[in-house]
């Protein structure tokens, strides 16, 4: 079978412009539900401010929360959208892109410090992303671009074997009865499947084994041939579709799709 070939410039792109339209989404997300963001809303900044004591300092509360208060955070929102959407549609970044991305990843940055709820692992792969990319421009080389390519394939694999190894010691994860719980969660859950899990155990064994088995033996993909190591690719392709349809985790998927063409340039530059 003759795979595609990917060229460091064409990986470099497609990351880049679809961790983008993740921040995107990511970003307009909290605009349906932006009740969440007012002062009587879970995600309060009046709550929220007096979680770390230098928040409160002189100076600082009033900075942070000329940005951070609502409806100020709409605009920071709109803005990050607004940035993330120029940068994912533009000609592929470069150098001349080096301050709308810094800007970008500043206000990821200063959102994060708003709520220590609502933010997931789809967040932190963006922001590990936006942090990258900053750095990819500001130095402006191909070296530079290989690098960013090879931290993106890296973040990938420590970030599914991570996940795995963390479950693997629960019991619970290895038996399956956590899946029926995770789908009671009232905020990502799905109570249908949940009531379906919950009569099936088997069923539930057999998925968390799956899912443990893919994760925790994602890092092989370092040392199969690339045929061998696209199984993998499509076990992550159909776990984030899953759960962007049944939780409701949509940036779960583009954040971590984000990652694939940098992977998959990686593994291929190794010849095998």
């Amino acid at each position: 079978m003759t795979l595609p070939h990917l060229t460091s410039e064409l990986a470099f792109e497609l990351t880049v412009r679809i961790s983008m339209f993740s921040i995107l989404l990511a970003s307009t997300e909290y605009l349906p539900q932006r009740d969440q963001l007012r002062d009587d809303g879970l995600m309060s900044w009046d709550v929220n401010s007096a979680r770390q004591r230098w928040y409160l300092a002189p100076g600082v509360e009033q900075a942070l929360s000329a940005v951070l208060r609502y409806p100020n955070v709409l605009i920071l929102l709109l803005a990050r959208a607004t940035l993330a959407g120029w940068v994912a549609f533009s000609p592929i970044p470069s150098s001349q892109q080096v301050v709308p991305v810094f800007i970008l990843t500043a206000l990821g940055a200063s959102f994060s410090l708003r709520s220590a709820y609502g933010q997931d692992g789809a967040d932190q792969m963006s922001w590990l992303f936006s942090v990258a990319l900053s750095a990819t421009l500001l130095v402006g080389t191909p070296g530079a671009r290989l690098v960013f390519l090879l931290f993106m394939a890296a973040q990938a694999v420590l970030s599914y074997s991570a996940a795995g190894y963390a479950k693997l010691v629960a019991p619970k994860w290895r038996d399956g009865s956590y899946l029926p719980a995770i789908f009671r969660i009232e905020a990502y859950g799905h109570r249908g499947i949940a009531e379906a899990l919950s009569k099936n155990p088997r069923l539930c064994k057999a998925a968390a084994s799956g899912l443990l088995a893919w994760e925790c033996g994602f890092p092989l993909v370092v040392v199969l041939p690339l045929p061998m190591a696209l199984p993998f690719f499509l076990g992550g392709f159909v776990f984030h579709v899953a759960a962007a349809f049944t939780m409701g985790l949509n940036c779960f998927f583009w954040s971590f799709v984000a990652t694939y063409p940098a992977l998959y340039f990686v593994l291929q530059s190794r010849g095998f």
